[in-house]
C-alpha cells in the first residue's frame, strides 16, 4: 500500500534513496511525510476527527493528512500519560505514527455509538473513525461491507453487523416474514486498514430505532521503533448496540480494528474490538449481536501481559413465550460470531549473490542482498551482514522497493574467504530474521596480478635483483681499486 511504503521510507537515511526511487512513488505517498514532532499530552480529553483531519486538547492543535483515505498523523514521538482520554470520531480510519517510541498509558476510543430506544436519528447510530453507520430506523440494512440486514416487516428483529465475525441474525415471529440476516465476515489488517459494519435498522409500532453504529479502524505505528500500552492503557473500538422496538428491534454493530505495528511491542493493557449487543423486542423478534472485529499485532518482538477481546456481542432473546398469546418463532442467534485476533512477525525471504565467479586474492568483490515479505506490503527495512568463517565481510544497507528491498557492499577478498558466506538480515522494523548461503568457491593466489600477495612476491624479486647488482658493483669496485694500487 502506498500508506506502508511512505512511512517506512520516511526513516531512511535519504543518501540511500535515489531519485529516481522517488519519482516512481505516487506523489501523496512522498509529500505525506512531514512530521508533527513529539506530541507529549496531558491528562485531559482530547478529540481526533478523522474527517476534518484535526486533533484538539489541552493546549494541543495538530493538522494531519489523507494519506489514501486513512487519517494520518506522525509524530517524531508520541507519549499519552495515564488520565489522558482520546476519543476519536469521522469517516476515515486512523493511524498515529511515530517514528520512534509511542507510549499509551490513558485511552483511545473509536467505539460506534448504540442506538437510543424508540429515538431515530434519521441517519443512524455513528460508526466509529472509518466505521459503518448503523442503520436508519425504518426496514433499513446498516451500512458497511458487512451491514446488519433488516426484516421483511415491523414485528421481526434486524441483523448484526460484521467485520472479523458474522453477525447474528435477528428473530422471527411465527408466519410473519423473516428476520434481518447477519453481516458477512469481510477484511483484513494487514492489507487494508478499516473499521467494523453497522446492524440492521427495525421499524415498530412506535417510534422506529436504529442499527447500533460499527467499530471503528485505528493503527499505532512505530515503524523501527517501540509500541508500549501500560497496564492501565486501553485501546477500544467496540460496536454499539440495537435498541429497544415496540415490536421489532435493531441490530448491533460489529467491533472493529485494531493494528499495531513496530519493530518492538509491549501490550500490558487492554485492547477490545468486541460486537454490540442486539436490541430487544417488545412483543416479537429481537435484534441480532454484532460480530466481532479484528485485532492485528505486527513486530519483531512481543512482550507484555495485556489482553485482546473481539467476543460477538449478545443478541436478545426472549425467556418467556414468544410473541402474544405465546406464539412461537425463532430466536435470532445467540450471539455475534467471535472476530479474528492475528499477532505474527512477518516471516522474510532473503536471497544473496555475488559477482566475480572465482574470486582471487586481493579482489574487491560486490555482495548483493534482497530480502521480501508477502505478509504486508512494506517491504523490509534493516541490513544484510555478509559474513565467514573469519568474521562479518560487510554490511549491505537495505533500500525498499515494490516486490523486495535490496541493498549491496563491497569487501577485499582474502585467503580465508574460500568458506561459505552466510547472508543474515538484521531487521530494524516488523519483520522477523533470514538468512541465505552463498557456497564456498576456490580462492586461487596466482602472480602478481594476483593481489597483494603476488605484488610482494613481485617486489622481493626486485629487491633481490637490486641486492645482486649492488653486490657486483661493489665487487667490480674492489678488484678497479685493487688494479689502481
Amino acid at each position: 500500500m502506498a500508506r506502508a511504503q511512505r512511512r517506512y521510507l520516511a526513516l531512511a537515511p535519504a543518501g540511500l534513496i535515489s531519485l529516481l526511487a522517488l519519482l516512481a512513488l505516487p506523489s501523496q505517498s512522498v509529500l505525506a511525510d512531514t512530521s508533527l514532532g513529539n506530541w507529549t499530552a496531558t491528562a485531559g480529553s482530547y478529540s481526533i476527527d478523522t474527517t476534518a483531519l484535526t486533533l484538539t486538547g489541552p493546549g494541543t492543535s495538530f493538522v494531519g493528512q489523507d494519506d489514501s483515505g486513512i487519517a494520518t498523523f506522525t509524530f517524531d514521538t508520541v507519549d499519552v500519560p495515564v488520565g489522558a482520554t482520546i476519543t476519536v470520531t469521522g469517516t476515515l480510519p486512523l493511524e498515529l505514527i511515530a517514528d520512534g517510541s509511542f507510549t499509551l498509558d490513558g485511552s483511545i476510543n473509536g467505539d460506534g455509538a448504540s442506538a437510543a430506544d424508540e429515538a431515530p436519528t434519521g441517519s443512524g447510530s455513528a460508526g466509529g473513525p472509518g466505521g459503518g453507520n448503523g442503520g436508519p430506523g425504518g426496514l433499513n440494512p446498516g451500512s458497511g461491507p458487512g451491514a446488519g440486514g433488516a426484516a421483511s416487516d415491523s414485528t421481526n428483529g434486524a441483523g448484526g453487523g460484521a467485520f472479523g465475525g458474522a453477525g447474528a441474525a435477528g428473530g422471527v415471529v411465527s408466519g410473519s416474514g423473516t428476520a434481518g440476516a447477519g453481516g458477512t465476515a469481510y477484511g483484513d489488517l494487514l492489507t487494508q486498514l478499516q473499521g467494523g459494519s453497522g446492524g440492521g435498522g427495525a421499524s415498530t409500532g412506535g417510534a422506529s430505532v436504529d442499527g447500533g453504529g460499527g467499530g471503528g479502524g485505528l493503527a499505532i505505528v512505530a515503524p523501527t521503533g517501540t509500541v508500549t500500552i501500560g497496564g492501565a492503557a486501553t485501546i477500544s473500538v467496540d460496536g454499539g448496540g440495537g435498541a429497544l422496538g415496540a415490536n421489532g428491534a435493531s441490530g448491533g454493530g460489529s467491533g472493529g480494528g485494531i493494528l499495531l505495528e513496530a519493530h518492538a511491542i509491549s501490550n500490558g493493557g487492554a485492547l477490545t474490538a468486541d460486537g454490540g449487543e442486539g436490541g430487544a423486542g417488545g412483543c416479537c423478534g429481537g435484534g441480532g449481536g454484532g460480530g466481532g472485529g479484528r485485532i492485528s499485532l505486527v513486530y519483531n518482538t512481543l512482550t507484555g501481559a495485556g489482553t485482546t477481546s473481539v467476543a460477538g456481542g449478545t443478541s436478545y432473546v426472549r425467556t418467556s413465550a414468544f410473541g402474544s398469546g405465546g406464539s412461537s418463532g425463532t430466536e435470532p442467534d445467540p450471539t455475534g460470531a467471535s472476530g479474528v485476533i492475528t499477532s505474527i512477525s512477518p516471516p522474510t525471504t532473503t536471497t544473496a549473490s555475488r559477482t566475480i565467479a572465482s574470486p582471487q586474492v586481493g579482489q574487491t568483490e560486490t555482495l548483493n542482498a534482497a530480502v521480501s515479505t508477502s505478509v504486508i506490503s512494506a517491504q523490509p527495512t534493516g541490513a544484510v551482514v555478509f559474513s565467514d568463517a573469519g568474521g562479518v565481510l560487510c554490511t549491505a544497507t537495505l533500500s525498499q522497493g515494490s516486490g523486495s528491498s535490496t541493498g549491496s557492499c563491497t569487501y577485499r577478498v582474502g585467503a580465508s574467504t574460500g568458506d561459505s558466506i552466510t547472508a543474515t538480515y538484521s531487521p530494524n522494523g516488523p519483520y522477523a530474521v533470514s538468512t541465505a548461503t552463498l557456497a564456498a568457491v576456490a580462492v586461487p593466489v596466482s602472480g602478481a596480478n594476483a593481489g597483494p600477495l603476488g605484488l610482494l612476491s613481485g617486489a622481493m624479486a626486485v629487491l633481490a635483483g637490486a641486492l645482486l647488482a649492488v653486490s657486483g658493483l661493489v665487487l667490480r669496485r674492489r678488484q678497479l681499486g685493487q688494479s689502481i694500487r
